[in-house]
C-alpha cells in the first residue's frame, strides 16, 4: 500500500525489500500477539478498562519476571525479548482462564481436575479449541522470532580433509569426499561430502552416519548430448534437526585432485516449533469440531452455569 500512496502524494513510486517488511510487520505481530493472549479474557460487550485490568492482571504481572530473563538470554535484542515475553503471557492468560474454569466445576461437582476439565470442554468445545489454536499461534511466534532474528549463514569455505570450520555452537570437520556404492539409475555420479558435527560437549553426530550433503549429476539424454549441454547438476542439503535449532550444510563445490571441498552452513534457531505449531493448530481445530454436551439434568444445568462465577463468557457460549 505504501508505494501506491506515494504515488498518489505525488512523491514518485518507491520500491520496498525485505527491510521495510520488516520493521513495518514486526510492530503489527507483536500487536496481534498480545491480542492473542487478551482477547480470550474479555467478556462479551460488557468489557470495562477496569473490567480489563482485572481479566489480564494475573498473566500480565507473572509474565512481568520473564522479560529481563529473556532479554538476555536474546541476547538484549528488545524486539526478540518482547515477541517470547508476550508468547509466554499468552500461555499464563489461557493457562490462568482454564485453570479458574477447572477449579469452579471441581467445587460445584467435586470432580477431579482431569474429569473437570473434560467436562468443560465438552460443554464449549469451539472456545476450547480456539485456546489451543491461540496456544499454536504464541508457538509459531517463538519459532518466527528465532529462525528470522538469530539466523546465522556462513559463506561457502573451502577445507581440506581433516580441516574445520565453526557456526554458531557447533564445530564442523570435514572427513573427505566419497561416492556411494550405488548410484541411482537416472545419475551419472554422485559426490558426497562426510562432515562430523561436535558441540562444546563432544562429538553428535554417530560415527557411521555423518552429515553428508551431495551433488547429484543426473545423465544427459542423447539430444542433450547431441547439443553438447552440460550435465545436469542438482545440490542436496543435509539438514540436522533438534528442538533448539536446525544446522543446514550444503555441498557448494569439491575438488577431487586434493579431496576438498567448499561448504556453506546455515544454522536456523527453533524451526522446529513451528512445526510443532500446526500440531496445535490441528488439534485446536478437532476439538472444536467436537459435538457440543447439552446438560439434561440440574446437576448438568448447574455445570453449564458454574464457570459464568470466574468466567462470564462461559454462559453466553454455552446456552
Amino acid at each position: 500500500v505504501f508505494p501506491t500512496l506515494s504515488e498518489a502524494l505525488g512523491s514518485g513510486r518507491v520500491a520496498v525489500g525485505q527491510e521495510y517488511f520488516s520493521r513495518v510487520m514486526a510492530p503489527i505481530g507483536l500487536l496481534l500477539l498480545a491480542l492473542t493472549g487478551v482477547a480470550p479474557l474479555l467478556p462479551w460487550r460488557r468489557a470495562t478498562w477496569k473490567g480489563v485490568w482485572r481479566a489480564i492482571k494475573f498473566p500480565a504481572l507473572w509474565s512481568i519476571p520473564f522479560l529481563p530473563v529473556l532479554w538476555i538470554l536474546s541476547q538484549y535484542r528488545t524486539g526478540a525479548a518482547t515477541a517470547f515475553c508476550l508468547s509466554v503471557f499468552v500461555f499464563l492468560a489461557i493457562g490462568w482462564e482454564v485453570f479458574r474454569g477447572v477449579k469452579t466445576l471441581m467445587a460445584k461437582r467435586r470432580e477431579g481436575p482431569f474429569d473437570a476439565a473434560a467436562t468443560l470442554v465438552s460443554f464449549n468445545p469451539a472456545r476450547y479449541g480456539g485456546y489451543i489454536v491461540h496456544l499454536g499461534i504464541a508457538i509459531i511466534m517463538v519459532g518466527f522470532t528465532g529462525s528470522s532474528v538469530f539466523k546465522i549463514e556462513h559463506d561457502p569455505i573451502s577445507l581440506k580433509k581433516g580441516e574445520s570450520t565453526r557456526i554458531g555452537e557447533y564445530t564442523l570437520r570435514f572427513d573427505g569426499l566419497a561416492r556411494p556404492d550405488k548410484i541411482p539409475d537416472n545419475l551419472q555420479d554422485q559426490v558426497v561430502a562426510l562432515v562430523t558435527v561436535f558441540d562444546q560437549n563432544g562429538q553428535i553426530t554417530p560415527k557411521e552416519r555423518p552429515l553428508d550433503p551431495h551433488i547429484d549429476f543426473f545423465k544427459n539424454t542423447a539430444a542433450q548430448d547431441a547439443t553438447g549441454e552440460e550435465v545436469q547438476q542438482a545440490h542436496r542439503p543435509c539438514i540436522r534437526t533438534t528442538l533448539a535449532n536446525d544446522l543446514y550444510l550444503v555441498l557448494a563445490g569439491f575438488d577431487t585432485k586434493d579431496n576438498s571441498a567448499s561448504i556453506k552452513a546455515y544454522m536456523n534457531p527453533l524451526v522446529m516449533w513451528i512445526w510443532i505449531s500446526v500440531g496445535f493448530f490441528v488439534l485446536g481445530t478437532v476439538v472444536a469440531m467436537l459435538p457440543v454436551r447439552r446438560g439434561n439434568s440440574a446437576g448438568s444445568a448447574a455445570t453449564t452455569k458454574a464457570p459464568a462465577v470466574d468466567a462470564p463468557r462461559e454462559k453466553e457460549l454455552v446456552a
